[in-house]
């Protein structure tokens, strides 16, 4: 997609390398790159790309399995058990804000700098985990809001156009949720299997 048509306040279509679609309703739910669509429609938001990086390491014998899921806020990682004995860290402490003109072109590589000081902070939380290893990783990029919730709903101004972006890393699993709320939304005009009142696509402007 290549731009989005909007008449008398009104998405009309979307404009493709290979010509225009007709559309009366358009849903913005391009994770990282929801920023560029929103623009396309003349939406401004304060979206920022975040690059980040995860590990899959193996769990040691002697090391219970499976473990519970933990955020660690002081050491800026989380990790989670996976199929096979491993489990995922992330490397929240090597997170790096990128711009949209990178969004096609990022490593999706997981370092060898930030693989050892995962396994450092992993092995300071985590007892007996000193003789894991990585496996393997590799590295994405999410959206971020300045409060690091989505921004859900229709568009003031702009009829029949929705956005669904900005999750911060939670927009997988919060997906089905959201695809009945997009729904309900288009269909109906309102939500009633929750209230998205506090992710509303406005709720930045007076600040």
């Amino acid at each position: 997609m290549i731009g989005i048509t909007v008449d008398a306040g009104r998405v009309t279509g979307v404009q493709t390398s290979k010509g225009e679609i007709s559309a009366p309703v358009v849903v913005d739910a391009a994770g990282p790159w929801g920023g560029l669509i929103a623009a396309m429609a003349g939406v401004p938001t304060e979206l920022t790309p975040e690059h980040h990086q995860v590990g899959f390491v193996e769990i040691p014998p002697e090391v219970p399995w499976p473990h519970l899921m933990v955020i660690d806020a002081l050491k800026y990682i989380y990790f989670r058990p996976e199929t096979g004995r491993l489990s995922i860290i992330g490397a929240s402490f090597a997170n790096r804000t990128i711009g949209f003109d990178e969004l096609d072109t990022f490593s999706e590589h997981l370092t060898n700098e930030t693989r050892y000081s995962m396994l450092e902070r992993l092995c300071a939380r985590f007892p007996g985990m000193e003789l894991a290893g990585v496996r393997k990783g590799h590295a994405g990029v999410y959206v971020n809001t300045p409060d690091e919730h989505a921004l859900l709903g229709p568009v003031p101004g702009g009829e029949g156009f929705y956005l669904a972006t900005g999750f911060s890393g939670q927009g997988f699993k919060m997906a089905p949720g959201v695809g009945q709320t997009v729904a309900e939304l288009i269909l109906h005009g309102c939500v009633e299997m929750a209230d998205i009142t506090p992710l509303r696509v406005t709720r930045f402007d007076s600040t």
